[in-house]
C-alpha cells in the first residue's frame, strides 16, 4: 500500500498528465472543434479525454459495409493535423506516452501516460523543508540520507531550503522534485536552481 507521501507525489504525476491533455484538447479544439468530454484520470499516472465530430470525416474507402456505414475515418486533411499534433506533443513531453486515436462513430480520444514515472511511484521518497536558520539540521538530515544511498536534491528560496531524497535514478528524482517545487512556488520557481547534492557541506 502506498504511503501518504508517495500518494501525494503520484497525484503530482497525474496532474502533470492532466495538464498535457488539457493542452492537447485546446489545440485540437482550435484546429477542428469537437464536443470534448471532461478529462479523466483513472490512476496515478494517466489522463485521457475524448470527443465526437472533431474535424471532418468520410466513408472508409477500404471498409466493408454489409449493414451500415458507421465506420467513417478522418479525411486526409484532419488525419494529418491529428498526426502533427501528436508528434508535436510527443517531442515536447518526451517522458510521456501520447496517443490520439480515432475510433468508430466519429469519436477521437487523447491518452497521456507518464511512462518514466509509472513504475517508480512505489519508490522510497522523502521530502523535508528547513528554515534558513536551521542549516545544521538540514545538513545532518542530508548526510543521513546520503549514507543510506539516496539521491539528494536541493531547492532554496529566500526563507527555506527544500531537500528531496529518493531511490530513483538521478534524472527521474529531479523530475519529480521539480514538479513538487513548481506547484509550491508557482511562477516564482526557478528550474535551474534545483541542484544535485553529494556533500552536505555544500548545502547553504
Amino acid at each position: 500500500m502506498l504511503s501518504d507521501e508517495i500518494k501525494r507525489i503520484a497525484a503530482e504525476i497525474s496532474n502533470s498528465a492532466i495538464d498535457i491533455v488539457k493542452e492537447i484538447v485546446s489545440e485540437m479544439r482550435s484546429k477542428g472543434g469537437g464536443d470534448w468530454k471532461k478529462i479523466s484520470d483513472s490512476n496515478e499516472t494517466e489522463a485521457e479525454s475524448e470527443a465526437r465530430f472533431w474535424g471532418s470525416w468520410q466513408s472508409d474507402p477500404y471498409g466493408d459495409f454489409e449493414e451500415d456505414d458507421d465506420n467513417e475515418v478522418l479525411t486526409d486533411k484532419y488525419r494529418k493535423i491529428k498526426n502533427d499534433i501528436a508528434e508535436k506533443f510527443s517531442k515536447k513531453y518526451k517522458g510521456f506516452k501520447i496517443r490520439i486515436t480515432p475510433s468508430e462513430k466519429n469519436w477521437i480520444s487523447i491518452f497521456v501516460k507518464n511512462e518514466k514515472m509509472a513504475s517508480k511511484v512505489g519508490s522510497v521518497i522523502e521530502q523535508k523543508k528547513f528554515p534558513i536558520d536551521q542549516m545544521s539540521q538540514a545538513r545532518d538530515w542530508a548526510e543521513n540520507k546520503l549514507e543510506e544511498g539516496y539521491q539528494l536534491w536541493k531547492y532554496r528560496d529566500e526563507n527555506d531550503i527544500n531537500l528531496y531524497a529518493d531511490t530513483n535514478e538521478e534524472g527521474e528524482g529531479k523530475h519529480v522534485f521539480k514538479m513538487l517545487m513548481k506547484k509550491e512556488y508557482g511562477d516564482d520557481f526557478m528550474d535551474a536552481a534545483v541542484e544535485l547534492i553529494s556533500d552536505p557541506i555544500k548545502i547553504k
